[in-house]
């Protein structure tokens, strides 16, 4: 990408990051994120035809550091393996937590969402979750880790995860905990 569109990315992104600190995503125009990242119209819709496609590559982005950094905290820790499995889901509830708006934005659209789950990103999540599940599972095949990871991404979607934090008013704690007894049973 040149120099120049790779820095109107940034400035949309950073822009959107700033305008979803004000209010809900579901309330920003794409002409109010043009104009916060002081561009055109038509430099925003070269980078981004919609507002999904923008929400999904913020939470790439997001998702990317999640990994990065749990992945970091693996190679490092030598530790209980249930230690490790509260730390990263966790983590990955706050990433959800910080990410709700955007999530539900994303996982609205149902094919944007059969894109991410063939996506090498989505493969990288799964592969954490795998690696954190195998020491705590170990008569588990792989095939039969990748589906529990995969099952626990499907638990924490969007719509389940604000119906559980909203409207059932659970903590994150409260999540994380009656996630760790249903993973360990």
């Amino acid at each position: 990408m040149r120099k120049d569109a790779e820095l109107n990315r940034q400035k949309i992104l950073s822009s959107v990051e700033s305008l979803i600190q004000q209010q809900d995503m579901d309330k920003i125009g794409m002409r109010e994120i043009a104009s916060a990242a002081q561009i055109g119209m038509g430099t925003l819709y070269r980078h981004y035809p919609n507002k999904s496609a923008l929400c999904m590559d913020l939470v790439y982005g997001n998702l990317q550091h999640f990994i990065d950094t749990a992945s970091e905290y693996l190679g490092c820790y030598q530790g209980n393996p249930e230690v490790a499995l509260h730390y990263i889901l966790s983590e990955y509830l706050v990433f959800r937590e910080n990410n709700m708006g955007l999530l539900e934005s994303v996982e609205s659209n149902w094919k944007q969402g059969q894109v991410f789950y063939q996506s090498e990103l989505y493969s990288q999540l799964v592969m954490l979750l795998t690696r954190v599940l195998k020491p705590l599972k170990p008569m588990f095949s792989d095939k039969e880790l990748t589906f529990t990871a995969e099952m626990l991404t499907a638990m924490l979607k969007s719509d389940i995860y604000a119906f559980e934090r909203l409207h059932k008013g659970l903590s994150q704690e409260e999540i994380l905990s009656s996630l760790i007894k249903l993973l360990l049973n």
